[in-house]
């Protein structure tokens, strides 16, 4: 026989026999086919990882043909439908799935996954749609799954359908996912996620979904009632918003710095709850002056929908949405915001360069800021050591101004991972600075037992009402600016109403009647004795020095009152009546005399 039929004869038994091997070798798989749901076909599938999912259009029930390829026809296959509330099985052989098997089912409000496994080897059997495969289908039906306890959790929060939101009614509709989700935190558990969103103000939604598992979720249409505007307020956080716009114009996140004794401050107020609450780590943005001073000092909280964080021994950060809330409502946001809190206290640099000089100099910033608390620090290691942090380390400091270690920080009983470094123009002496954005009131102390984010609220008193009227009639003044002040920290949740050491400046803008004028502040205490406090002004400003915080009147000094003025000159007249009417008879009796 001629070789070159030989060769093509070789040739062509291998190529089958490669054929074979590649046939044999092509992994097994299923797929839906012909799928449907109310008799309709289905069309519309997205995919993520290693899910497919099909959308049932809020139909329950569906059909499809479930065909295999490649299997093992003798193997036995077992077909699953699981779900909270579905727990389907029927084992089917390889030719009746190479045949096709036709699934017809109703299962409710509920999400399904669906697979197909062998039996022998417990392997799933990959779903080909569009030549990429996949490990699982879901069958995803509605938001409105069978889940009584997502329900009482729904009726908990909302009453007749409505629900009051703490935020007021955006310009942009769509931001109201950013509004409303942040006045539904107060009702989240270590359970339940909730957020809310409009479309349009006639179709607002509220989302709660099971943290564990996050495919029982359930959607709630709901009226949402938002808070009446100030619109002072509202164009001031515009004014605002825009600077972290203008500050962040690549889209990526804008992260305060919180370190040295601003840091302290915060690790101080944040006292012994040192374990991971999110609240409270939401709002150490709030310590930063650097933020402070982009808010003007406004009495504005900063509240963080943290969506990313991290943490090791010498810095924990997180960014987000930036709520800006002022008295209690939502009235702008910033994306991209975030905090990075840095464990590290600077020393000046006139500091000798050994352990106890760096020790030494630490501990008495740390001591003259905080006073009266217990702090030492110790040394704990070399940073060269830390495999792990040295890149967090070389972030946070220049490793050339520390002496190369890391300390652990005693407050009290509460420790810290700590750096020192030497660097004069890195030291910070915090000061509290607060104004309120509608008065115009403003407070001002360097007492370090006051949380940083503490906030100030004042009011007004109202020249017609009776404590107005009380207090000027106790005080025998005719005029003078009654208001009261309070002092809210955030993230303590506390008000601060008197210092043990420390004083606050009060600052009171002046209405042209107040001057060019001598004034004085006084305080009624509940005893009825009256407390004067010395005034200084500045640029418009009566400011005035107190340890506590209630109720003032800020008056003229040199004014001459009397609250019962009225009742005088009444009697004044009644007298001089009563003389010339005495004149007069005497003048009558004298004339009849003669």
């Amino acid at each position: 026989m001629n070789k070159k039929i030989y060769l093509s004869m070789f040739i062509t038994f291998f190529a089958f026999i490669g054929l074979i091997f590649n046939v044999l070798a092509e992994e097994a798989y299923i797929t839906y086919e012909n799928t449907k749901h109310d008799g309709e076909d289905i069309n519309g599938w997205s995919a993520s990882e290693n899910i497919i999912t099909y959308s049932m259009n809020n139909a329950t029930n569906y059909e499809f043909t479930l065909k295999g390829y490649n299997l093992d026809l003798d193997e036995n296959y077992i077909f699953s439908l699981k779900s909270d509330y579905v727990d389907y099985e029927k084992t089917y052989t390889g030719q009746e799935l190479t045949d096709g098997v036709f699934i017809s089912r109703d299962d409710g409000n509920s999400k399904i996954y669906a697979t197909v496994m062998s039996n022998s080897t417990s392997e799933i059997i990959s779903i080909k749609e569009n030549d990429n495969y996949y490990q699982k289908l879901r069958l995803y039906f509605n938001d409105n799954i069978d889940a009584p306890d997502i329900d009482a959790k729904y009726n908990e929060i909302v009453s007749q359908g409505g629900l009051n939101i703490n935020a007021i009614l955006p310009d942009d509709i769509q931001v109201t996912e950013v509004y409303v989700s942040a006045s539904l935190k107060k009702f989240e558990t270590e359970k339940y996620w909730i957020i809310g969103h409009c479309e349009d103000i006639d179709n607002c939604y509220m989302m709660i979904m099971d943290k564990e598992n996050n495919d029982r979720q359930k959607n709630y249409k709901v009226k949402y009632t938002f808070a009446e505007t100030n619109n002072k307020i509202k164009e001031k956080v515009k004014k605002y918003a825009k600077k972290f716009e203008s500050s962040n114009s690549q889209n990526r996140e804008r992260l305060f710095v919180l370190e040295d004794l601003e840091n302290i401050n915060y690790l101080y107020a944040r006292g012994n709850n040192k374990s991971f609450d999110i609240n409270i780590i939401n709002q150490s943005i709030n310590y930063s002056s650097e933020l402070q001073k982009l808010l003007e000092n406004g009495n504005l909280t900063g509240i963080l929908d943290a969506r990313a964080g991290w943490g090791s021994h010498f810095q924990e950060g997180e960014f987000g949405f930036l709520n800006l809330v002022y008295d209690g409502i939502v009235y702008g946001h910033a994306d991209f915001v975030g905090t990075k809190r840095n464990n590290i206290i600077y020393v000046p640099n006139n500091t000798s360069n050994t352990r106890e000089a760096y020790i030494s100099a630490a501990v008495n910033r740390i001591k003259n800021y905080l006073l009266k608390e217990n702090v030492s620090i110790r040394y704990a290691g070399q940073i060269a050591d830390l495999n792990d942090e040295i890149d967090t380390i070389n972030e946070i400091v220049d490793i050339n101004k520390t002496l190369g270690e890391y300390y652990i920080l005693s407050i009290g009983d509460i420790e810290y991972y700590y750096l020192i470094a030497k660097d004069s123009s890195k030291i910070k002496k915090p000061k509290l600075i607060t104004e309120d954005m509608n008065t115009n009131m403003k407070i001002n102390t360097e007492d370090s037992s006051v949380p940083l984010d503490s906030k100030i609220n004042s009011k007004i008193i109202s020249p017609d009402s009776k404590e107005y009227k009380d207090l000027l009639k106790k005080l025998k003044k005719d005029s003078g600016i009654v208001f009261d002040l309070d002092l809210f920290s955030n993230s303590t949740n506390t008000y601060i109403k008197k210092l043990e050491n420390g004083k606050f400046e009060v600052y009171i803008p002046l209405n042209e009647n107040y001057l060019n004028k001598k004034l004085i502040v006084y305080y009624v205490r509940e005893d009825g004795s009256i407390e004067e406090h010395g005034v200084k002004v500045e640029d418009g400003y009566a400011i005035f020095e107190t340890d506590h915080f209630s109720t003032y009147t800020l008056a003229i000094k040199d004014e001459v009152t009397n609250p019962e003025t009225v009742d005088n000159i009444i009697m004044y007249i009644s007298l001089l009546l009563i003389s010339i009417v005495g004149i007069i008879c005497i003048k009558v009796f004298t004339k009849k005399a003669k």
